[in-house]
């Protein structure tokens, strides 16, 4: 078992340990499909069942600041007011996170605004979500 492979499970046990304070989700990726033939488009969802921490931004994150700016990333949205952070371990989501997927929490979906590893491991993500 190498490093990487160590740390997943510690994080898959933590978040084990706490789920009584994780909150059910769906992840949505909506794909869009041509059939030349017809000429009709078809829109088709796939969802993915999580169990995540969810929660509200700082006042002093809420500045503008993108997710990704204390990375020197100069990708990602401003952080406002009413976004959600939800975070999960990495191998509970068989794909990778994009802008513009959806995340059912809290009774609402909400769009992926941006997404990191913010450990730098690939052990788990964090996404910052904001009501369409």
């Amino acid at each position: 078992m190498g490093l990487q492979d160590f740390f997943k499970a510690a994080a898959q046990t933590i978040f084990s340990v706490v789920d009584d304070v994780l909150e059910s989700a769906t992840y949505r990726r909506q794909t869009t499909g041509y059939d030349p033939s017809t000429g009709d488009t078809t829109e088709t969802n796939t969802d993915h069942t999580l169990r995540v921490r969810v929660e509200s931004y700082r006042s002093e994150e809420v500045t503008g600041n993108s997710l990704t700016a204390a990375t020197g990333r100069t990708s990602g949205a401003d952080i406002l007011r009413n976004d959600l952070k939800v975070i999960f371990p990495v191998d509970d989501l068989p794909i990778t996170p994009q802008t513009g997927d959806l995340f059912f929490v809290r009774l609402f979906w909400w769009e992926v605004m941006d997404y990191q590893n913010e450990d730098g491991a690939n052990i788990v993500w964090t996404l910052q979500l904001r009501r369409p």
